[in-house]
């Protein structure tokens, strides 16, 4: 999008403010509103009988982050760790594992102590030997973003559209405990630039 060369796109909290801060080519069309708005919290988690009682606990510890531009497995989950003196360098080790799925199973065979991921995919494993450690936390949500340089009338047309989409077989093939889709602003994406900037 910031080439130009896509008009429409489904971002994460962290890839939106690093477009919308670096070009401003791009604007907000809706957000995704899912049942009890689970895909906007996140969680540390660890294995069900891991000793850790609280965050701090993870010093000189191992931990699991998901893909590098992640909000909830990679930039919360740093910064909540960095406002409990853990830095990456206290870590014995840690890994980008590429999503908040591999997350999961990375702790869940025990290749690490800890990792961070949203509520909603932690929920797809609950009955695994896993607990929250932390949590949930708010984060940003997820969005539809068009090109800022379409016409204002197709802009208005598009957000329109997503809005009063209200047919459940549509919203749950995009994921199961979707409600619909609502209105966004770049205020919703604060906390991002907060968390990035540190």
């Amino acid at each position: 999008m910031r080439q130009g060369e896509a008009e429409l796109a489904f971002v994460g909290p962290a890839p939106y403010v690093q477009i919308m801060d670096k070009s401003h080519n791009i604007q907000l069309l809706a957000r995704f509103k899912m049942l009890h708005e689970i895909d906007d919290r996140m969680v540390i988690i660890c294995k069900s009988h891991a000793p850790f009682q609280r965050l701090a606990d993870l010093a000189g510890s191992t931990f699991a982050f998901g893909d590098r531009q992640s909000f909830g497995s990679h930039f919360m989950p740093r910064w909540l760790l960095a406002k409990q003196g853990i830095t990456l360098p206290s870590l014995t080790a840690y890994a980008f594992v590429r999503s908040h799925d591999n997350v999961i199973l990375s702790v869940l065979h025990g290749d690490f102590a800890a990792g961070g991921v949203r509520l909603d995919v932690f929920n797809r494993y609950k009955e695994r030997p896993l607990r929250i450690l932390a949590g949930p936390f708010v984060i940003p949500p997820h969005a539809i973003v068009c090109l800022s340089t379409l016409p204002p009338s197709l802009k208005d047309k598009l957000r329109h559209s997503l809005l009063v989409l209200n047919d459940p077989k549509i919203l749950h093939t995009i994921n199961p405990l979707m409600e619909k889709f609502a209105p966004v602003s770049d205020r919703d994406f604060n906390l991002a630039r907060k968390v990035m900037e540190k």
